[in-house]
């Protein structure tokens, strides 16, 4: 049997879902039906359903986005925080956002 693409993709924002609530659900010691609404509300997830990221990356990255948009309000890596905070004047010659 093969899938279309986009029930690749829904299998992959779903997968990745799960395995970011389960971590959000053991790190606030709250039940998984909280941490599954909390995420499904949130930039991050809107973000993982989007034509825009990349099925390379893991359910660390998504993870880390939703920590930080909790933390700071937007969607950041903490690897462009880091270079950010270490490299202003390089970051904003960059342009990133």
């Amino acid at each position: 049997m093969k899938f279309t693409d986009e029930e690749l993709d829904k299998c992959f924002v779903r997968e990745i879902a799960e395995i970011i609530e389960r971590e959000v659900a053991k790190e606030k010691k709250i039940p998984l039906v909280k941490a599954k609404e909390d995420f499904e509300s949130s930039k991050t997830y809107s973000y993982l359903c989007s034509d825009d990221p990349f099925v390379e990356e893991g359910p660390e990255y998504f993870l880390d986005l939703y920590h930080n948009e909790l933390k700071y309000g937007k969607l950041i890596s903490s690897a462009t925080l880091y270079f950010q905070q270490k490299y202003p004047e390089e970051y904003r010659e960059a342009g990133i956002k």
